[in-house]
């Protein structure tokens, strides 16, 4: 019974850490990757978050890599490119 309490506990914490779905996995002002919980944020919504990171520098965010799936998570990568 103790080990079903502990399971259902580190659950719990598990779920509560998950935040706003998605986590910044690696940037510099050249570039940015996310990891995304498709569940809780859309691929739009990471492009949009892409494209404010890359603005600062006056840059536009474009898809570079997507690996993962719907169940494990997204992991996507965005270069900045300068505007047209």
């Amino acid at each position: 019974m103790r080990s079903l309490s502990v399971a259902v506990a580190c659950a719990a914490l598990a779920v509560a850490g998950c935040g706003a779905g998605y986590k910044v996995e690696f940037q510099n002002d050249n570039s940015i990757t996310y990891w995304y919980d498709p569940a809780r944020q859309s691929m739009g919504s990471v492009q949009g978050l892409a494209q404010e990171h890359c603005a600062r520098t006056g840059r536009d965010a474009l898809p570079q890599a997507s690996t993962g799936d719907r169940f494990s998570g997204i992991s996507m990568s965005f270069v900045c490119r300068p505007r047209p």
